[in-house]
């Protein structure tokens, strides 16, 4: 992008403070000539770019970095343009021209700037300080040594926090030590992001460099190991405090197993049910009792419980060669008691009574009684 979007207006607003306090400092009993500026991370690189930017030589005297500095690799924005086209189109801002790119910008509220999400590399920077040949007139590298080469004195102090990066590393990892594979995918991503040349010979130095071969273990032996009886005293988790956490999980899969169980019972049932009265059924058509003689005849099903029998109606037709004499035998004085009983159909298996013959009880039974 052109100059109009290379403004650096963070440090120029930094130059104007430092302007102001120069003006006013000596109100409130401060020296404009004894201006020390400290910053930490961020703060750092910030005032390390300033005592390097010839707009503030004069204003600023001496500088306190921690953790950082205008070397570091994500002082310096590299590619802040792509970044700026990427925030336009999520703002629906024209990205053909590049004044009309950076007016709509400006336009815009400083929350919907930051709501739009960015993808940046590991140890970079999306938006910064940039090399505009105004504010920064070169790297931090070439404008240091040319510092150095001037005369000038400037006094720096430069340092780290004891714990540097804490909160990128796990707890197992602080106290037992980042694993080897681990710590090659991070030093991988270091190289890849920040060295365009001879990545694998850089990685390879930075391994050689921090492994102590004089130790199997690369990790931290120092640390206090819990006693065996310490260790099963009380169990290995700890809740989150504060009630931080939540058991749906459990609750739902103690749910589902319950209304699983639930359904196979209630299909046992039902499947149960249907196969007993079958059961029940079929035993009551295969075992029944016909009566002895001189009883009413009845049918005894598997329950014990009789049926009562009816006998047929006489037949208007007699036997063969009688002419009728059956129905008149009937009508004369035939009694229908002393008719032997229509005998119920029985299975093939059973031999056919003769005619005449006195009615037996049968039994037929499915299993011995």
């Amino acid at each position: 992008m052109g100059n109009s979007a290379r403004a650096n207006n963070g440090l120029l607003d930094q130059i104007a403070a430092l302007h102001w306090i120069r003006d006013n400092i000596a109100e409130f009993g401060g020296d404009p000539a004894n201006v020390t500026l400290a910053g930490h991370g961020t703060g750092a690189a910030m005032a390390h770019l300033l005592l390097l930017a010839p707009m503030a030589q004069s204003l600023v005297h001496r500088a306190l970095l921690m953790s950082g500095s205008a070397l570091s690799p994500w002082a310096l924005a590299r590619d802040a343009p792509a970044h700026a086209r990427h925030v336009a189109r999520a703002l629906d801002c024209p990205v053909a021209e590049e004044e009309g790119l950076v007016e709509c910008l400006r336009l815009r509220p400083v929350g919907d700037l930051l709501r739009v999400p960015l993808s940046v590399p590991d140890h970079l920077s999306a938006f910064g300080p940039t090399v505009d040949g105004i504010v920064l007139r070169g790297e931090p590298l070439e404008l240091t040594e040319s510092l150095a080469s001037s005369g000038r004195r400037l006094e720096l102090l430069m340092g780290v926090s004891r714990f540097e990066s804490y909160f990128f590393v796990s707890a197992s990892e602080e106290k037992y030590g980042i694993e080897a594979d681990r710590r090659d995918r991070l030093l991988r991503t270091l190289v890849r992001n920040l060295f365009s040349f001879h990545q694998q010979e850089i990685f390879l130095t930075i391994v050689n460099e921090y492994t102590d071969w004089t130790r199997p273990f690369q990790g931290n032996e120092s640390g206090a190991w819990p006693a065996e009886a310490a260790s099963t005293a009380r169990p290995l988790w700890e809740p989150l405090s504060g009630g931080g956490y939540s058991t749906a999980l459990s609750v739902t899969i103690a749910v589902g197993c319950s209304l699983l169980v639930l359904n196979v019972l209630i299909f046992a049932g039902v499947y149960y049910q249907r196969d007993k009265t079958r059961l029940e059924a079929k035993l009551h058509k295969r075992s029944y009792k016909l009566a002895k003689p001189g009883e009413p005849p009845h049918l005894t099903t598997a329950g014990g419980k009789p049926l009562a029998l009816r006998a047929p109606p006489p037949s208007p037709v007699g036997p063969a060669g009688g002419g009728g004499g059956g129905a008149a035998n009937m009508a004369a004085g035939g009694n229908a008691a002393t008719l032997p009983p229509k005998a119920p159909p029985l299975p093939e298996a059973q031999p056919l009574l003769a005619q005449g013959a006195s009615l037996a009880r049968l039994v037929l039974r499915t299993r011995p009684p």
